[in-house]
């Protein structure tokens, strides 16, 4: 998909702001598409952010709605609403995808998608910034690597969603905004789910939308490798800033825990580390812009030098320490010479067996840091382990509950 002229007009002054759901989430975290706006304004280099929210929607975007982001806690500020947030970006462009989600709601929902729209569009115009709207790509017969059916043909769903591209159209002609559609005439496969574009098509998705933004490399993204790490690594260090993994003890009710206000020590807090966030964002979009230009390579931000770790206290100097009321007594059912460590939840079930997640993080942050690892383990009314389950990638398991005497973990 070819423009005759640039759709997209951007300069130095320009703060460009991605606003989407799970595409769009996972297109700035591959970088393919920012990286291919980047080489094609490297002259004049526009900086970009990212507030993409997986499941947003345009009746509420998790960058503002989600819980103490916004109004913070016990004094310590949280980010705003939307227009704060803009304002402090000093946004100037908004690229928006948004509509597939609301879909699911069928004929019915449409007025009130409409409205919304029409409301979102209405903010993201404020102060005079300027509008992208990307229509969503129609939905896909999935990929179902058993030959099942376990995963629904989401494509009965395009007449639906093909409406919806209508009404998106409607409001941005409305509010004078670029509209870019992905949804007529497509031909290209970008998913296997059927809905998301997948990790191996971000390449090809990213060249066929900066093609209709106007956006053509005929090479496609040969020569582009470190102009894109460089562009990976601003975003994960944006990131960590705008979205840290642990904003409840940043902005919300836990926020005076001693990591979250720091120590005697000399050990930074976690809000002392993302304060320093900021330089590194700088100075890792000053290195996009000299990769872009062919005058660097690409940096990563030195990570930290962390404390040595505290010495572990033995079980029973553990309960030395404790001082329970009269007529109590603690006594030991489980250590780390069970295999557990970092314990988030616990659960019995009706054998009083006890059930118990745990997650083992890495231990510094990098772009290739390792990947968090999930266990969850049965352990006997006498201590001993009787069954464990491991899984790489899970994220860390939050609520645990007991189904079918099953431990069912969600993360």
């Amino acid at each position: 998909m070819a423009a005759a002229e640039p759709l997209l007009e951007l300069a130095r002054d320009d703060v460009v702001v991605f606003l989407g759901g799970t595409d769009t989430v996972r297109a700035q975290r591959s970088g393919h598409l920012e990286t291919l706006l980047t080489w094609h304004f490297k002259n004049e280099p526009p900086k970009f952010r990212d507030l993409s929210w997986e499941a947003d929607t345009v009746f509420a975007l998790g960058t503002e709605m989600n819980r103490w982001r916004g109004g913070g806690y016990r004094g310590v500020k949280g980010l705003g609403n939307l227009e704060a947030q803009l304002a402090g970006l000093k946004a100037t462009v908004v690229i928006v995808q948004l509509g597939r989600n609301e879909a699911f709601a069928g004929v019915e929902g449409i007025e009130s998608f409409g409205q919304a729209s029409d409301k979102l569009f209405g903010r993201l115009t404020g102060d005079g910034r300027r509008l992208v709207v990307i229509s969503p790509t129609p939905f896909e017969e999935a990929i179902n690597e058993n030959n099942g059916h376990l995963v629904p043909d989401l494509r009965e769903r395009n007449a639906d969603l093909g409406r919806y591209v209508g009404v998106l159209r409607l409001q941005a002609e409305k509010h004078e905004a670029l509209f870019v559609d992905l949804f007529a005439d497509a031909k290209a496969t970008f998913t296997h789910s059927g809905q998301h574009v997948s990790a191996d098509n971000q390449e090809t998705f990213a060249l066929h939308l900066a093609s209709a933004l106007g956006v053509v490399r005929a090479n496609g993204f040969a020569g582009l490798e470190d102009l894109r790490t460089a562009v990976r690594e601003k975003h994960r260090l944006w990131f960590d800033y705008w979205r840290p993994a642990n904003w409840k003890c940043l902005f919300g009710d836990d926020n005076r825990r001693v990591f979250s206000i720091g120590s005697r020590k000399n050990i930074p807090s976690i809000r002392d580390e993302r304060d320093k966030l900021p330089v590194l964002i700088a100075a890792a979009e000053e290195n996009v812009a000299a990769v872009a230009k062919g005058l660097a390579k690409p940096k990563v931000a030195a990570q930290p030098e962390l404390p040595p770790p505290t010495p572990a206290s033995s079980p029973g100097d553990e309960l030395k320490a404790f001082k329970p009321a009269e007529g109590f007594a603690v006594n030991l059912f489980a250590s780390e010479k069970l295999g557990v460590a970092n314990p988030l939840t616990i659960r019995w079930d009706a054998k009083g067996r006890m059930y118990v997640a745990w997650a083992r993080f890495p231990t510094t942050k990098s772009s290739n840091s390792p990947i968090p690892t999930a266990t969850a383990r049965r352990i006997a009314q006498r201590c001993s382990p009787t069954a464990s389950t491991s899984q790489q990638g899970w994220r860390p398991p939050m609520v645990a509950c007991m189904w079918d005497r099953r431990p069912i973990c969600f993360s």
